[in-house]
């Protein structure tokens, strides 16, 4: 039972999932391409408005490899 004033978690989920829907990494590709492709590409501004310091590839663990744009701030996340 829920109190006064709690909303249902199930509906806070809907609305949720509603305004942020599920991405895949292909809904990407043409923006990452565009990175890829540009010659000032930390500057471009695609995908994120932090400097993209470099692109990398992922292991491909769940299918072939993918390009990923590096932000500073994943630097700074994982040291």
């Amino acid at each position: 039972m829920l109190g006064s004033g709690e909303e249902d978690p199930g509906a806070v989920r809907q609305r949720y999932v509603a305004c942020v829907p599920l991405t895949t990494y292909d809904d990407y590709v043409d923006d990452i391409e565009l990175l890829r492709n540009c010659k000032d590409a930390p500057a471009a501004g695609v995908l994120t408005s932090d400097r993209v310091e470099f692109l990398c590839y992922s292991s491909g663990t769940t299918g072939k490899n993918k390009l990923i744009p590096v932000t500073r701030w994943f630097k700074v996340s994982i040291t």
